[in-house]
């Protein structure tokens, strides 16, 4: 299982190019090293999942009924937004430009590490999350009993 930690600045090329950082790539089962899915994710981001990651989400997504209405919406907007990107030799995935777009990410992004998945976060944005994160962040380490 990939174990994703720590946040990175990075620039966006004009090709839509971004620095995969070394740790997430060494993070990488060394049969699929190379190989990531991106996909549209939630609160504005994109998430980045290895491949053995990918699969429990796929599994999960398996797991719920397509009968139901919300299953199958999830199902959509999950599946049909992810994409395999794989690392080029400087260490660059290219993310098309409308998902770029859809995140609101030009220029500049931060790459944070959650464990089992990366995202991908217009820094502007990544920080209105935290700041609003922090205000609960005490309360909910509580309930959590971290």
């Amino acid at each position: 299982m990939s174990d994703f930690m720590g946040e990175y600045d990075h620039s966006v090329d004009e090709k839509g190019r971004i620095n995969i950082p070394v740790r997430f790539r060494k993070a990488l089962p060394s049969e699929h090293k190379d190989t990531f899915i991106i996909t549209l994710w939630v609160e504005g981001c994109i998430a980045g999942y290895g491949m053995d990651e990918w699969e429990r989400v796929k599994n999960t997504l398996r797991s719920i009924s397509p009968l139901k209405k919300r299953a199958r919406q999830i199902r959509r907007l999950i599946v049909s937004r992810a994409l395999e990107v794989t690392v080029d030799k400087q260490g660059r995935v290219t993310i098309p430009r409308p998902m770029l777009q859809k995140v609101n990410i030009t220029d500049r992004v931060k790459i944070i590490g959650v464990l089992e998945r990366f995202e991908i976060w217009d820094p502007d944005e990544y920080d209105r999350t935290i700041a609003d994160s922090e205000e609960i962040f005490e309360e909910v380490i509580e309930e959590l009993d971290l």
